[in-house]
């Protein structure tokens, strides 16, 4: 294997623990997300909606 092969593969694995510590389990989160508008979506829908879910 050459050298900038070598230098490649050790980056590629540095970059993949950066991208995990730095932003996690971005697909998760993104659901979460998704989630939480949906909740908020369902009691503006049924026109219960306080200062409280604004927040």
């Amino acid at each position: 294997m050459s050298s900038l092969q070598q230098k490649l593969k050790r980056l590629k694995n540095a970059l993949k623990v950066w991208n995990k510590t730095t932003f996690g389990n971005v697909l998760g989160k993104v659901s979460i997300a998704i989630d939480e508008v949906n909740r908020i979506q369902r009691i503006i829908d049924s026109g219960s909606i306080t200062d409280e879910v604004l927040a």
